[in-house]
């Protein structure tokens, strides 16, 4: 039986030249997929929320979160008061804290912050009962948010959330990872003027 030659093109991909020419297309065309899968990873941000009540920190929020997401953290815990009554020597409150943290860009000034909180907090004022009993702080709700808070690549950065009974004050400090863990002492804080607070409760 008389063999057919067999095409053209196919004797081109069996010589070792063209063998080598289509294995290095292949891995370039690899290499590429791969770089812009990298190119495509979306950064993390490492940040710590400091609440500082009165000028002493009474809490501390911190977690590593991807851009563009949202990280929501709560606390609650309960108070309790000596109200002075023989027939109510105590009386308990519940105080609870929201904070919702969404790093939301990366520039050269630092990284933007979108930031949603909650508070129950306690009037500072005391009342009495007309019959002499220390009626227990009243608490009020704060809400506050703040649509885009720069924290600076080496500052904490201040935000005044409640001016005064009692004063508030977010400290934030954040990184973009990969960086190295920095145990030495914080720098001076910046200030951020910017965001809303509203209260309801009792004053």
């Amino acid at each position: 039986m008389q063999r057919h030659p067999e095409p053209e093109t196919l004797m081109k991909w069996r010589t070792p030249r063209a063998c080598a020419a289509a294995a290095i297309a292949c891995l370039a065309y690899i290499g590429g997929v791969g770089l812009a899968y990298g190119q495509a990873s979306t950064p993390t941000v490492r940040w710590q929320l400091d609440v500082i009540e009165n000028g002493v920190t009474v809490d501390t929020f911190k977690a590593d979160t991807p851009l563009e997401q949202t990280q929501t953290q709560s606390r609650e815990h309960e108070v309790v008061h000596a109200v002075g009554c023989a027939q109510v020597p105590q009386a308990r409150a519940s105080l609870s804290r929201s904070i919702a943290v969404t790093p939301s860009s990366v520039d050269e000034r630092g990284v933007s912050f979108a930031i949603d909180a909650t508070e129950t907090l306690e009037d500072p004022a005391s009342q009495h009962t007309s019959e002499g009993c220390t009626l227990p702080p009243q608490p009020r709700v704060v809400h506050a948010t703040h649509p885009a808070l720069i924290v600076g690549k080496t500052n904490w950065t201040d935000w005044t959330v409640v001016a005064h009974d009692p004063t508030l004050v977010y400290r934030l400090q954040a990184s973009v990872l990969p960086a190295a863990d920095d145990e030495g002492t914080r720098p001076a804080a910046s200030s951020a003027d910017a965001g809303s607070a509203t209260e309801s409760g009792s004053k």
